[in-house]
């Protein structure tokens, strides 16, 4: 393969051998030469000359394994075993363990009741009057109740409200919310502007400084819940931005009674968890559809916390994925280093044979038509909604995952034959621009599809 490894230094591209499938049937995945019952896949070498002579791919490093799930082989490989920086393809890991672990609903709180108190402590789920799920589940339950009892919170610790390797000025986005062990309305302020309406600000916490600037920006202080809010932002027709709370662990309690309206009350003793009861919240297809398809960091973090509930009652990141990896993932090679749901940490590490092993394992446990429900979709739904439109139904199913100079795709296409593939393509260190590399990769997918 071409490969630069340094100034001027140019590796030829050794020969390939071709790859020998053995099928019972002919059934044509490309253009294949036929040679007593085995198929010899040229197109092989078309995939990897793409990628040899991209200039944008050529810059960095490009791994990619495509696998055919009707005849469980390996059809592509390159680089597949080497490590990449996965971004949001760890969503893919969270996935997994949503799956296996996480019943048909998300648990929404635990709580012990007496005839005049209710003592309660959260799980880590997300869905806690979050715009994105029309459900009142819970809140309906702590309502009602509080008509007639006492309500008590045990506030939990999480291991930290930012994951391992977390850019520590990226504070301000909302892509990189803190995580906690009771969310509400996804641990962000929401701000919106309408010219007719005014502002609004939801829930109402901390402080607002108005200052005359020409950006358009709100900005929260780093160690504070003050926001200073651009005045500029008064000339524009609509304006929105979502603000990560400060410290929100602490502010659950103020929070949940402002939300309520009636006061909460912190819990001192520990609670007895072996009487305790759940109230389930939401469905959890339902929630890991809208994590994958729009990459929502919040909410992976928010799920895989959820997991370590359910295997050990514990709302460490640290202690479910370690458990994870020893237990129900302990077959995954290479064994990926792993530090967050979400992928924001540029310290974890996979490789695209992982990432196959994981959408094999999950195509075949849990079906096509569930699986691809849960993914982007390219042409119609989240991160793939502008790309891979070229056909009238849809033919790629697949987990983006970019950050600065790292764009990898991962998931399952419908060739033009019909074939079901499932594919990892990572690309990372290129020094072009991420569009750049978006549809370099799209053409290498395009490609594939054609077979």
């Amino acid at each position: 393969m071409m490969g630069c490894f340094g100034p001027g230094v140019i590796v030829p591209r050794l020969p390939r051998p071709p790859i020998m499938l053995p099928f019972p049937q002919p059934r044509i995945l490309g253009p294949f030469i036929t040679e007593d019952r085995h198929y010899i896949i040229s197109a092989t070498d078309t995939i990897h000359d793409m990628i040899d002579t991209s200039s944008i791919l050529r810059s960095g490093w490009t791994g990619l394994q495509v696998w055919d799930l009707d005849a469980d082989t390996s059809i592509i490989e390159r680089y597949s075993e080497k490590m990449f920086t996965p971004a949001s393809n760890v969503k893919l890991l969270t996935t997994y363990a949503c799956l296996t672990i996480l019943g048909d609903s998300i648990p929404g709180l635990k709580y012990i009741e007496s005839d005049t108190s209710l003592v309660f402590w959260g799980t880590g789920d997300p869905s806690f009057l979050n715009d994105k799920f029309k459900t009142t589940r819970t809140y309906d339950f702590l309502k009602q109740r509080a008509l007639t009892k006492r309500l008590y919170y045990w506030p939990q610790r999480v291991d930290s409200p930012f994951g391992e390797g977390w850019m520590w000025d990226d504070y301000n986005g909302a892509y990189q919310p803190e995580v906690s062990a009771f969310p509400l309305y996804e641990n962000m302020v929401h701000f919106a502007f309408d010219k007719k309406m005014g502002w609004s600000q939801k829930p109402s916490i901390g402080s607002i400084i108005r200052k005359p600037s020409r950006d358009y920006i709100i900005q929260r202080s780093t160690h504070t819940n003050v926001f200073e809010m651009s005045t500029s932002i008064d000339s524009l027709e609509y304006y929105k931005q979502n603000i990560p709370i400060y410290n929100v662990n602490d502010q659950t309690i103020k929070l949940l009674s402002d939300t309520l309206g009636v006061q909460v009350l912190p819990c001192i003793a520990f609670p007895s968890r072996k009487i305790a009861k759940t109230i389930y919240s939401f469905p959890t297809d339902t929630i890991v559809s809208e994590m994958m398809a729009s990459s929502d960091n919040f909410l992976a973090e928010q799920l895989l916390m959820v997991c370590g509930h359910v295997i050990g009652d514990t709302l460490s990141t640290k202690w479910t994925i370690d458990t994870l990896l020893s237990d129900k993932m302990s077959h995954l090679t290479p064994v990926p280093k792993w530090v967050d749901g979400s992928g924001l940490s540029r310290y974890n590490l996979s490789a695209p044979s992982q990432n196959i092993q994981l959408l094999r394992e999950i195509y075949i446990h849990y079906g096509e038509l569930r699986v691809f429900n849960l993914m982007a979709i390219g042409g119609r739904r989240g991160t793939l909604r502008s790309l891979y439109s070229d056909q009238p139904t849809p033919y790629v199913y697949a987990k983006t995952g970019s950050l600065g100079s790292i764009y990898n795709l991962s998931g399952y296409i419908i060739t033009r034959s019909g074939r079901k593939l499932a594919f990892s393509m990572m690309n990372n260190h290129f020094s072009a621009p991420t569009s750049r590399a978006r549809l370099e990769t799209q053409k290498v997918i395009k490609q594939i599809s054609q077979w």
